[in-house]
């Protein structure tokens, strides 16, 4: 027998992770929080004595996240943390034990803290120390698996096909952070134009058998039938043809003719699901729908070189040429790809495809937000997506939740009902609207667009009071990104308030009147840890002269919130920085490694590099220009150093490579131009800079964008200058 769980504890207390009572025996996982001695402890108790007992002293880290496993063979009972054997107990008679039965937590000793995946299986997985996976995948020993993946109601799933499924009795569940897969069966959308994925580092030679696998979703656009590519490989296409037939379609790409077309007589109905699979063994092609063989025909001897070499999803690309083409109009769920032949006759299909030695590929679609695909396969074949959009979606691929970027399908008319409330309470707003565009400050109703909008930035007028019910508004906008405040009447609950928003950026609290309460250090750090936890990409916050946190609760409050910057401001001597500087300490270590900035001191006086080290300097910085070393090789070290660091002018990076390394940063940084001349930016990496709101104009000369890129990024940004090789793309039509 094997127990497996991912598991993090808020507190150090006797926790009862997982309980097996079996006739006499009793078999557990727990963590026991002992005075001198805190332990990990897995035991196989006989009536109220324990038989064996497997224990890892150790104490908890609380912020960490652990995978355990309890192995049961016929000679010992094995405890593993993060992998590591860390105790084995050996006895020379075992109890007999069973899968049923089988408690998560327990009344006597609850388990406080997160549980993210588990899986029993009826073998011992383990007798060393082994690689954890962060995804547990189902096979012929799982006897039940769970995911948490639903994110609501009283029943957790189980995903192997056993339908152990199991009530919940008092949990809550909880949203993980960003590198955590959303809660939810999820898709990806495209919109039969141009989106598509790009697979680009999958290598199989086309001499060697195949099978592509996909499901999906056929979603064409009303009353018009639509061709587009599911699923392309150097071995052939899965796509949608001519009367809606599903085919597999090897194409000779130089003479412009069919080698090999195998098709389903059935069109495809609008609004369905489907699984396909194409297998290639060396001497048939075969061509699956749903399970079912539908065609098939000798192939011996494959014309490796008249094909292309490349794989993608969702559309055909070229690898000069980044845009797809006779792309498909529908959703896409899962995607294998395999180096043999998996099927010869009719199947019984899978919801959810298991990883193998064979498997090249393995897309489960779990993300549900970004632009790369994540490979499960563990082969490391992550996609880049190029325009397709996450959606939610039921067990039969309907979407049940819109597009999951800024706003939820059901939320436009609420964002424009507080929009109106903060216009009619003097307030200021910047928006963002559903077609793609950003406003600029808005003060009037008259100036709110006619198109859906959500609010990006919220500034409350000066000298006014709000109590928490009204100030509880601003929480209703589910993509505020920026929060100020200008001499508005705060106090605990008004700031707590701000701690509703998870994509909230930058806070703004400035010469703020504040109740007595507020300036006591327990209820002030009640309210600033609950908003910088929540807030994940809060980086700086600025309190008002009259609120000056003591040094004690700036400690904690990093420590709580690493990076976060905090600014006072002081009657004499201005903006202060308090604790430790995250800016200063990034730009220092990017300076050592021949980075360059220009910019101002917070008291408006100019600051440059080249003059001083911000890390020894008297007066706190701010960054208005950074510059790359020229011809840079962009890490994610570099990355993740820059996160700190707030740019409200210009970005210069020339000749920069791997670029793609940090867009994801860049479109998150508040900057007014981006200069790129010269390196390998491509069209989704401009995509990608364009959803910054801030910025005006980019510089994409000599890299790797395309015309048809700049086009597209056009059409959701008009108002967005591109200096191209084709010329400068600004507001009005493009120069020829």
């Amino acid at each position: 027998m094997t127990w497996e769980c991912r598991v993090k504890l808020d507190r150090d207390a006797w926790s009862a992770i997982l309980y097996h009572h079996f006739g006499t025996h009793r078999l557990v996982l727990d963590r026991v929080a002992h005075p001198k001695y805190p332990q990990w402890v897995t035991k196989i108790r006989s009536g109220k004595e324990d038989s064996l007992s497997a224990t890892k002293v150790a104490e908890l880290d609380s912020d960490h996240t652990y995978d355990l496993a309890v192995v049961v063979d016929g000679v010992a009972l094995r405890l593993f943390i993060d992998g590591a054997l860390v105790a084995e107990e050996t006895a020379s008679e075992m109890p007999v034990l069973s899968t049923s039965g089988i408690t998560i937590g327990a009344e006597s000793h609850p388990f406080h803290g997160i549980i993210d995946e588990i899986r029993f299986s009826n073998t011992a997985r383990y007798q060393t120390s082994y690689k954890p996976v962060k995804r547990l995948e189902a096979d012929e020993h799982t006897v039940a698996l769970f995911h948490f993946d639903e994110g609501s109601g009283t029943t957790l799933k189980d995903a192997s096909e056993n339908g152990y499924d199991v009530e919940l009795e008092g949990a809550e569940w909880v949203r993980l952070g960003e590198d955590q897969p959303i809660a939810g069966n999820h898709a990806l959308s495209f919109d039969g134009e141009d989106d598509l994925v790009l697979l680009n580092t999958i290598d199989h030679p086309v001499t060697e058998p195949i099978t592509y696998e996909a499901t999906v979703y056929y979603d064409p656009p009303t009353g018009k039938p639509s061709q587009g590519q599911i699923l392309v490989a150097p071995h052939g296409s899965i796509v949608v043809g001519p009367q809606e037939r599903p085919l597999m379609l090897l194409w000779h790409a130089l003479e412009n003719r069919a080698v090999l077309s195998l098709a389903d007589s059935s069109p495809l109905q609008a609004k369905q699901k489907y699984q396909f699979a194409a297998c290639w063994d060396g001497a048939t092609y075969r061509f699956f729908v749903d399970g079912q063989l539908v065609d098939q025909a000798p192939l011996k001897e494959f014309p490796s070189d008249k094909f292309q070499r490349w794989f993608a999803i969702g559309g055909h690309v070229s690898k000069s040429n980044a845009q797809g083409s006779l792309c498909f109009p529908g959703l896409i769920d899962e995607v294998r790809i395999s180096n043999i032949s998996r099927y010869d006759k009719n199947y019984k299909t899978l919801d959810r495809f298991e990883s193998d030695e064979q498997t090249l590929a393995l897309y489960h679609f779990d993300e549900a937000q970004g632009d790369v695909l994540k490979d499960s396969s563990q082969n490391g074949h992550d996609g880049k997506i190029v325009g397709a959009r996450w959606v939610r979606v039921d067990d039969e691929l309907n979407v049940v939740e819109g597009d999951l970027s800024a706003v939820e399908s059901d939320s436009w008319a609420n964002e424009r009902e507080v929009a109106e409330w903060v216009i009619e309470q003097g307030g200021e707003l910047r928006l963002g609207t559903k077609s793609g565009g950003f406003t600029q400050n808005l003060k009037t109703h008259d100036e709110l667009p006619d198109e859906p909008f959500y609010v990006h930035t919220v500034q409350m007028p000066r000298d006014k009071q709000f109590n928490s019910e009204q100030l509880s508004r601003i929480s209703e906008l589910s993509a505020l990104r920026t929060f100020a405040s200008y001499g508005t009447h705060l106090n605990n609950s008004n700031i707590s308030v701000l701690g509703r928003h998870p994509r909230l950026y930058m806070a703004h609290l400035q010469e703020n009147p504040v109740t007595a309460s507020l300036v006591s250090e327990a209820p002030l750090f009640a309210s600033i840890n609950s908003l910088s936890l929540a807030a994940s990409r809060l980086k700086s916050i600025t309190f008002p002269y009259s609120i000056r946190p003591q040094d004690s609760l700036v400690k904690q409050m990093q420590a709580a919130k690493p990076g976060i910057r905090v600014l006072w401001t002081s009657n004499d001597a201005g903006k202060l920085v308090l604790g430790v500087d995250p800016v200063a300490n990034a730009v220092g270590q990017l300076m050592e490694k021949g980075f360059r900035f220009e910019g101002n001191y917070l008291d408006g006086s100019p600051w440059s590099s080249d003059v001083v080290d911000p890390r020894t300097a008297d007066k706190p910085i701010s960054v208005e220009k950074f510059y790359f070393p020229d011809g840079f090789m962009m890490t994610t070290e570099i990355s993740e150093l820059m996160q700190p660091i707030e740019i409200s002018a210009h970005l210069i990076a020339v000749e920069m490579k791997q670029t793609h390394l940090i867009v994801d940063e860049l479109a998150e940084i508040k900057v007014g131009r981006f200069i790129f001349q010269g390196s390998d930016l491509d069209d989704a990496g401009l995509l990608k800079l364009a959803e910054n709101g801030p910025v005006s104009s980019i510089d994409v000369r000599e890299t790797r964008v395309t015309r048809e890129g700049i086009a597209r990024v056009k059409k959701r940004r008009p108002d967005l200058i591109i200096v191209s090789d084709w010329g400068e793309f600004g507001i009005t039509a493009p120069r020829e």
